[in-house]
């Protein structure tokens, strides 16, 4: 493929297959994302591709993954990316037992997690679909440990002027809002705070149920005062409990937007 050399396949998608990558020039590790076309067509994710590689491009951040190429194929769509490691989820699976993350180390990837968003929101971007598969880390150096933390998976993002309001009914059931559901439009900067709240209640509590997540979606969307009720009985530090009961505010109007999360004391 030109000057990228593919590897083993690192994930299927309906339209999409990621794939290891090396760059033959400077032997970069890449992750290169081969989209089919007519698949894409059929589908109708064209806008949705579309939308990825255009705010890729205009978002560099640190906690964004950065997009290297697109290359265009007769067949297929070629987006070249940095490799930035493993998926969060996978990651918590293989290191922690349980599947609880240490606080520390919560905190750590939660705070890269929303500066990413924050660069995303600073151009009007809002990821919407914000989940821990969609998040890759590169581990530290001692065990347990994560360097860099990573958003990636643009295809649901969309850009939004202040004050316009969101009307798709997108993202992956157990981290989208209560209000997507029950409302006809909806504030889209409040979105990805929620969907942070809930990457940060699976790191703390592992309170996600991956066999079931349309329960757990429905257990956060309606019944939140089970969760005031574990983090009460949780030995979490109170700032930890404060930010998740702060992100995963019902209602909107009174839940932050990622760049007041960015300046919660946790």
């Amino acid at each position: 493929m030109g000057d990228y050399r593919l590897g083993a396949t690192l994930g299927v998608g309906s339209s999409a297959v990621v794939r290891e990558g090396v760059d033959e020039r400077s032997g970069e590790r890449l992750a290169i994302k081969i989209v089919d076309k007519n698949r894409a067509a059929r589908y109708k994710i064209v806008r949705r591709l579309n939308n990825e590689v255009v705010h890729m491009r205009a978002v560099e951040h640190p906690n964004v993954a950065r997009l290297v190429d697109v290359v265009h194929a007769r067949a297929g769509l070629y987006l070249v990316l940095e490799h930035g490691g493993r998926d969060l989820y996978g990651y918590v699976g293989a290191t922690f037992p349980n599947m609880v993350v240490p606080e520390p180390v919560a905190r750590h990837v939660v705070s890269q997690l929303v500066a990413g968003c924050c660069a995303l929101s600073a151009r009007g971007v809002v990821h919407h679909d914000v989940k821990s598969e969609n998040v890759l880390v590169a581990p530290g150096i001692e065990d347990g440990q994560v360097a860099a933390v990573r958003l990636t998976d643009l295809g649901m993002s969309e850009t939004y002027e202040p004050g316009q309001r969101g009307k798709a009914f997108c993202g992956s059931p157990g981290f989208f809002p209560p209000e997507m559901v029950a409302a006809a439009d909806y504030d889209p900067f409040k979105v990805d705070a929620w969907s942070i709240g809930c990457v940060a209640l699976e790191l703390l509590l592992g309170r996600h149920s991956r066999d079931d997540p349309a329960e757990f979606a429905v257990a956060l969307s309606s019944a939140l005062a089970d969760l005031a009720a574990a983090l009460r009985a949780s030995p979490l530090p109170a700032e930890a409990k404060s930010f998740l009961e702060s992100a995963l505010t019902e209602d909107p109007d009174d839940r932050p937007a990622v760049e007041e999360l960015a300046g919660h004391p946790w």
